[in-house]
């Protein structure tokens, strides 16, 4: 009972305290479209390479969220200094991960080990 008790109070918490984070599959998207202009015209319409690019911009964006999330609660912090209102903290919030991403495709792409 002590245990349930425990993880209920520790989801709430967790469920209470969540930031705002927003989809990436735009990003990711334009990685994997950026991958396959880059490659040969003959490699364009293949399914290998294909499936390639939609993993290394799938990994891509995996790593900038995590990176991201390493000082999402920074930027959360300074977003609530910034506004009262909860709703006005997550816009701030939405809108520096927006930029981060945005700046995150600027980066060359990432060539993954095989």
């Amino acid at each position: 009972m002590r245990l349930i008790i425990i993880v209920t109070t520790a989801l709430t918490l967790v469920a209470c305290s969540s930031k705002p984070f927003i989809s990436t599959a735009e990003h990711q998207d334009k990685l994997k479209q950026r991958c396959i202009s880059a490659l040969a015209d003959e490699l364009k319409q293949d399914k290998a390479a294909n499936n390639r690019c939609d993993y290394d911009a799938m990994m891509s964006m995996y790593l900038a969220k995590r990176l991201y999330e390493t000082g999402a609660d920074s930027h959360y912090a300074q977003c609530k200094t910034l506004h009262a209102e909860k709703e006005q903290v997550d816009e701030c919030f939405k809108a520096t991960q927006v930029k981060y991403y945005d700046n995150w495709m600027t980066m060359p792409p990432m060539k993954l080990a095989k």
